[in-house]
């Protein structure tokens, strides 16, 4: 079974930086079905915080330089005020994080069957 987390864990290095350590990949493979394993990705990037300035500074600066993206998504929801960076960055990982969802559940199958 380690052997089966390992090569999970660097499919989803591969699939999903973004998520970066916040998938248990202990958890994926107690699923039976891919559509669970969405469901759990799904929660798992709703939750998803950049939090603390210069966290916020370090990932906007490498994935979103010039603050285009990640202001057009927060205007997208709906916010009109002042938008700090620890929301934007917030927002922008959110967004990729549900954008890699796609990724792993078009590739995590085999591992499911693998791990009964």
């Amino acid at each position: 079974m380690r052997y089966l987390e390992k090569a999970l864990e660097n499919l989803l290095s591969e699939v999903a930086p973004h998520f970066e350590d916040e998938i248990c990949t202990r958890t994926i493979l107690e699923f039976d079905e891919v559509e669970e394993v969405e469901e759990y990705l799904e929660e798992l990037a709703c939750d998803v915080e950049v939090i603390y300035y210069w966290r916020a500074l370090e990932y906007l600066k490498e994935n979103d330089p010039s603050l285009v993206e990640s202001t057009q998504l927060a205007r997208d929801m709906g916010f009109d005020g002042e938008l700090n960076s620890e929301l934007l960055a917030t927002i922008l990982k959110q967004n990729y994080c549900y954008q890699e969802i796609y990724n792993i559940v078009d590739r995590i199958e085999p591992y499911l069957i693998w791990s009964k």
